[in-house]
């Protein structure tokens, strides 16, 4: 049955800001922000409560086979050129068979596979930064190419991989007494590639790699779980962009959530383990599979520093995931 659409609860929830006066001596005075419910309505996602937009989300499919079922050993050499020798030097049982084991490579190296979670490491410490070595001149373009490549070639479908963020390990030597410090030389570039689908994020999923001064990968981490939607989302129980706000707004007034700048949201896959409040109590108490994904609305604190301070708006101090359909329906 479609949920009825509620009105929003007025939640007697307010933000308050100690204002110093500037005035030596002054007792400070406190004025009255945005309520909560306005904070979280203001910064909700436009999409949420649109049927058509939501029948796409239901209909998302992982773009080929699963991570976890397409990666063998096998693959390892294309991907970064380095072979497995002989079996799995451990391996343990889980609820589908052996499906997490560790390897030794020809260069030494240690590969570990959970196919179950779909997740793949591989550490080369011969290929790691040594002092003597030159300042790592990759270039981003190529540093992302050979990440994309090797994670690929690992079995993650091409078509799956978003954005992505890179950043440059540097590092100071000591200099002499009286001498002045030598520049910072970048020694590795670390690469961090995403994961949607249909346009939508899936948190959770992510292939990391740090590229060495000759463009080889050293390090590699690949968590790409298999993609399933809850098969307690149906478009019927759609949650209405109002439920929606009285959802978040409730739950935050029960945090506590205080000093609050901005409610920013955006919507994301997320397993249904990641939920917060009442939705994962909810799945919990049903049995719902909480390894399975829903479409979400990912919420995001954000402070206001006080006056004292810079007052600038920092980070997030924590990220909340709620369902957009209801799991009862």
């Amino acid at each position: 049955m479609k949920p009825s659409h509620k009105k929003l609860s007025s939640v007697a929830v307010l933000i308050v800001v100690t204002v110093l006066s500037a005035r030596a001596g002054a007792a400070p005075r406190q004025r009255l922000v945005t309520p909560l419910g306005a904070l979280v309505t203001d910064g909700m996602d436009a999409r949420v409560g649109d049927p058509a937009f939501a029948a796409g989300l239901l209909a998302a499919r992982s773009q080929g086979a699963s991570f976890g079922d397409a990666f063998s050993p096998a693959r390892l050499a294309a991907a970064v050129g380095d072979e497995v020798t002989g079996t799995a030097v451990r391996a343990s049982e889980t609820n589908r068979g052996t499906m997490r084991m560790r390897y030794q490579t020809e260069q030494g190296a240690e590969l570990r596979v959970n196919r179950e979670e779909g997740r793949v490491s591989y550490l080369n410490a011969h290929r790691a930064f040594t002092a003597d070595q030159n300042e790592n001149r990759v270039s981003v373009p190529a540093a992302e190419l050979a990440l994309r490549q090797a994670a690929g070639r690992l079995g993650v479908p091409v078509a799956e991989v978003s954005e992505r963020a890179i950043s440059k390990r540097l590092m100071l030597a000591n200099a002499a007494k009286g001498q002045a410090p030598a520049p910072a030389r970048a020694i590795e570039v670390f690469v961090r590639l995403f994961r949607e689908i249909g346009g939508v994020p899936v948190l959770g999923s992510k292939a990391t790699g740090a590229i060495g001064a000759d463009g080889r990968i050293a390090r590699m981490h690949v968590q790409w779980p298999a993609f399933r939607l809850s098969e307690h989302v149906a478009l019927a129980g759609q949650r209405s962009r109002e439920e929606m706000a009285e959802l978040v707004t409730t739950a935050l007034s029960h945090r506590n959530a205080t000093r609050l700048d901005r409610v920013p949201s955006y919507i994301a896959f997320v397993k249904v383990k990641h939920l917060s409040g009442s939705d994962l109590a909810s799945a919990t108490a049903r049995g719902v599979n909480l390894e399975a994904f829903v479409p979400a609305l990912i919420v995001s604190l954000l402070p206001q520093e006080s006056v004292e301070d810079s007052g600038a708006i920092t980070g997030a101090v924590e990220q909340l995931a709620f369902s957009l359909f209801d799991l009862e329906a």
